[in-house]
């Protein structure tokens, strides 16, 4: 598991030992948005239109069939990039990075809380929830930091039914852009063994629900990560504002 590595490298509110020297405050929120000039895209994060990714990743958008299959992409794009070496990855670490991804999102452009409801109940109930400790969450904090604090976080009542809902579909539908509309069982049996070089394969376990990444695609996730970034988050902000 990677998240209790990650939480090590990132300390409370205040503490100068954040991941990525950032602080928990997120200070892009606070920049001026009107300079879009190094962006391709109206949102503020860096999007090259032009931009193709690999393979079948480039048919995710039409496999998912909600907005929770771009947040776990960008989930699994920024984990392996804190985590380069890891091909593991639980289902827990997913979802929590997930809500953070949402998260900085909804704090970017405010209109996506409006849609992403049950995340935005979610977020205040976090919220909420962190208040007694030293360094409390708010709309505001970096997406390292809202992981590491929900993270410890007991996964209960809103926030245990939100974690079901999003890796309820988001996993299998990623996969469906190598194996097609296969039904879930399908999926879990085919990606065991990398057929036709999937991403990755979902271990069903019931203690600890998990994917497991193909090696082949570890070098490019990472090499590729900001590109693949943007490509998702446009994406999902472009699925939420057809909706």
């Amino acid at each position: 598991m990677a998240s209790e590595s990650f939480t090590k490298n990132v300390s409370q509110q205040g503490s100068s030992e954040v991941k990525l020297g950032q602080s928990p405050v997120n200070e892009e929120a606070n920049e001026d948005k009107s300079d879009n000039s190094d962006h391709e895209s109206k949102h503020d994060f860096f999007y090259d239109a032009a931009y193709v990714p690999k393979g079948k990743l480039k048919n995710i958008p039409e496999t998912v069939t909600n907005s929770f299959g771009f947040l776990w992409m960008l989930a699994l794009i920024d984990l392996l990039e804190s985590f380069p070496n890891t091909l593991s990855f639980d289902f827990d670490e997913i979802v929590n990075m997930m809500i953070a991804e949402a998260w900085t999102l909804m704090n970017r452009d405010k209109s996506v809380r409006e849609k992403e409801t049950e995340l935005s109940e979610c977020i205040e109930y976090l919220i909420e929830e962190s208040k007694g400790e030293d360094g409390p969450l708010s709309w505001e904090s970096t997406k390292e930091y809202i992981y590491s604090v929900i993270s410890q976080i007991p996964m209960v009542d809103t926030f245990e039914t939100t974690v079901e809902l999003l890796q309820a579909k988001a996993p299998y539908d990623i996969l469906k852009a190598w194996f097609g509309a296969s039904d879930d069982h399908e999926i879990v049996e085919r990606s065991s063994s990398f057929q036709k070089a999937c991403l990755y394969s979902i271990v069903e376990d019931k203690t600890n629900p998990r994917i497991e990444l193909n090696k082949g695609w570890r070098s490019y996730l990472h090499n590729d990560s900001e590109e693949l970034w943007g490509f998702f988050a446009h994406n999902y902000l472009e699925y939420l504002e057809e909706c």
